[in-house]
């Protein structure tokens, strides 16, 4: 068997999702909330984005967990669900792409920045660890980091 990307790009072009913030706001996020708590709270609303795009042909959804890491959770009090957030939005997206997707689990920045000397390499490596723990155990195709801005943190 070829490696997921390899077989991917070699049936077709691969079409995978995009902006999740902007769609889950339309869907009735406040500004300043987070969205990943939604996997919890409004799990109907968050499976309808996914859900959209592969019925527009993606091949590759994402998970609704861009900032389900520690240290984001913290500053929302949800550190405690972090496994269960990240497990939510696997399960959702896993649901919306209905076997016609693959879904890939997203994460992203943590909001602190080594070069201000906010976190260390070895708190960042943790909280992605922990995070990728999860949304592995959860059964993604993949891992995804995405939309860093520092690349020491990526």
């Amino acid at each position: 068997m070829k490696p997921l990307i390899g077989q991917l790009v070699s049936e077709a072009p691969v079409i995978t999702d995009g902006a999740w913030g902007s769609l889950l706001l339309g869907a009735g996020l406040a500004p300043g909330e987070l969205g990943d708590a939604w996997n919890l709270t409004h799990p109907e609303r968050v499976e309808a984005v996914p859900k959209a795009y592969v019925e527009a042909g993606s091949r590759i959804v994402l998970t609704n967990t861009f900032r389900s890491n520690r240290i984001t959770l913290e500053r929302y009090g949800l550190a405690g669900k972090l496994k269960e957030i990240n497990e939510a939005g696997v399960r959702i997206s896993r649901r919306a792409a209905a076997g016609r997707a693959l879904v890939f689990g997203s994460a992203g920045p943590t909001g602190k920045l080594l070069v201000m000397g906010d976190t260390t390499p070895e708190e960042l490596s943790s909280v992605f660890a922990e995070q990728f723990e999860a949304l592995a155990e959860a059964g993604v195709d993949a891992l995804v980091l995405e939309t860093m801005a520092d690349l020491e943190e990526a």
